[in-house]
């Protein structure tokens, strides 16, 4: 049985409420955490599906119509930026192509995919072989 009904006091509530308080800052600072880390993800996805996509141009382009160099301009536009918008967030995302001989018969090719997100830099690079269709 209870003897004393008097309830909470005046400091227990508050104690209970900062220890609250704090909890839910921590529960709003991983929410925070992790839509970031999703938008990241996101646009990330996004870089390597740009890279597939001009990969997939120069593969499907003859052996003859490539020329080695870096920057050279095959499908996407290399160099300038492809903007896209995520979640109210405009990414700017370059291209960069560089294609160099290995053999005679072979070339490598790489698609550098360039894109700044708060202030840090990120790349994402593919690099496949073509070969002269004997």
């Amino acid at each position: 049985m209870w003897r004393n009904n008097r309830g909470f006091t005046l400091i227990e509530l508050l104690i209970a409420i900062f220890i609250l308080m704090f909890g839910m800052m921590a529960l709003l600072y991983t929410i925070s955490v992790a839509m970031s880390a999703n938008q990241q993800n996101v646009i990330r996805d996004e870089a390597v599906s740009v890279a597939a996509q001009q990969m997939s141009i120069i593969k499907s382009t003859p052996y003859t119509q490539l020329t080695t160099g870096e920057n050279v301009i095959i499908g996407l536009s290399t160099g300038s930026p492809l903007s896209r918008e995520f979640r109210n967030t405009a990414v700017g995302y370059t291209v960069t192509t560089k294609i160099r001989t290995v053999t005679t018969d072979t070339l490598s090719v790489q698609v550098l995919v360039t894109w700044s997100l708060r202030g840090r830099p990120y790349q994402h690079s593919v690099t496949s072989m073509v070969s002269r269709g004997v």
